[in-house]
Parts: C-alpha cells; sequence; structure tokens
C-alpha cells in the first residue's frame, strides 16, 4: 500500500497527489481506501506540477463507494491505494 493525499473530489471522482516513486497509466484499475473503507478507481488522468509531484484524477467505479462520505467531510484527506499485484 502507497499513501495518498486528496486533493479534490467530487460525485464521480477525485484528484490525488501520488507518491513521488509512482508511476501511473491511463486506465490505470486499483483500490482507494479511506479510513478502512475500500473502493475501486480508474486514473483519467495525471500530470506533475512544477514540484514534480504526481497528481493524477480518478473515477470511481463502484456506484456508491463506501469511502464517499467520508470524502465529503473533508476536502483534503490521506488515504491509501493498492494495485492487484501488492497483498
Amino acid at each position: 500500500m502507497k499513501p495518498v493525499t486528496i486533493v479534490d473530489v467530487s460525485v464521480s471522482g477525485a484528484a490525488l497527489h501520488m507518491p513521488v516513486d509512482t508511476e501511473i497509466v491511463l486506465h490505470d484499475v486499483f483500490d482507494l481506501g479511506i479510513d478502512g473503507a475500500w473502493g475501486t478507481v480508474r486514473v483519467v488522468w495525471g500530470k506533475r506540477d512544477v514540484d514534480d509531484v504526481l497528481i493524477c484524477g480518478v473515477e470511481f467505479l463502484d456506484p456508491h463507494p463506501a469511502f464517499l462520505p467520508t470524502l465529503h467531510r473533508a476536502a483534503r484527506h490521506d488515504a491509501e491505494f493498492r494495485t492487484a499485484m501488492q497483498d
């Protein structure tokens, strides 16, 4: 698992600051967890900011992600992601 920071959120997705050593590919699918509630997301865009921090936009694939109420309570929230390759 790798920590990420959620910097923006909407009903259908979120923008994430990713760890420096992370590489993403458009349409990658991974699990996003917030306070122990997990949901599946897909990368829809990604770029590096002026400080070379990776920011990506993800789309929520679950119709009602369990973490959505938590996201709407706080605009900035720490989270984690994991890929199918990780235990």
